[in-house]
């Protein structure tokens, strides 16, 4: 049987394919608590997405009222895949696609100020291939208010 790793990054680079992305969208369980949490907390707020993937969690803040939404995404596929979502679901004048690791991200790609929600799904390889922790401590030092909103706000992480 092939690994959803396997699966889903056979080059064992970091990068996840489409397909992956797709899963993560059908899965009720997952996104239900996510948008949520979005809506009830995106209103008037800047928003940074790290880790844009699809780009659905963005799209979902631009539509409940947050002033502006930066969804930063590394994989150029993928980064291309949000940025066709953000154009059809209507929100691409809200939504700000950053092609780029968001460890290079600085003020000045945020409009010169700090946001007010951050939102940093962690995926099922959490911390395996992809490196969230210094991510997260980037984004908490450089880009984020302290009293921003963290969705997830906390996490617990098991090895199985």
């Amino acid at each position: 049987m092939t690994s959803r790793i396997d699966y889903n990054n056979p080059a064992a680079n970091g990068a996840f394919g489409l397909p992956y992305h797709y899963e993560l969208l059908a899965d009720r369980r997952r996104l239900t608590p996510l948008r949520r949490a979005v809506e009830l907390a995106a209103r008037g707020r800047r928003v940074l997405e790290s880790g844009t993937g699809s780009g659905i969690l963005s799209i979902l803040a631009a539509r409940a009222g947050a002033r502006a939404v930066y969804a930063v995404e590394k994989d150029p596929c993928v980064a291309a895949f949000a940025r066709r979502n953000f154009r059809l679901a209507g929100v691409d004048s809200i939504v700000r696609l950053i092609h780029d690791d968001v460890r290079n991200v600085g003020l000045a790609d945020l409009g010169g100020e700090r946001v007010g929600m951050v939102i940093a799904e962690n995926l099922s390889t959490w911390n395996v291939t992809e490196p969230q922790i210094p991510v997260m401590n980037y984004v908490n030092q450089n880009l984020a208010e302290d009293s921003a909103i963290r969705i997830p706000g906390h996490l617990y992480h098991r090895a199985e």
